[in-house]
């Protein structure tokens, strides 16, 4: 955040330490993180269409835009 005041980013960082609300909202996105299963997508940087040829590929038959979406969406 280089272009902030360093007034108003001091004030932002006092108020995202001690603001109950948003406290608990990022102590709970940082345990989310941490989880092990904090991502359900395993897709990388391959587009859909791709994963969708090579999954096809692998499974010696046309893959369905559902198949690739639960193949892309799970662990």
């Amino acid at each position: 955040m280089q272009w902030l005041r360093p007034d108003i980013k001091k004030g932002l960082f006092v108020y995202w330490e001690t603001h109950e609300g948003y406290r608990h909202w990022r102590l709970t996105n940082r345990a989310n993180r941490a989880s092990p299963r904090s991502s359900k997508y395993i897709g990388g940087s391959a587009t859909f269409m791709n994963t969708k040829a090579m999954l096809s590929k692998s499974l010696d038959c046309e893959a369905m835009l559902a198949e690739t979406f639960k193949y892309t969406h799970t662990l």
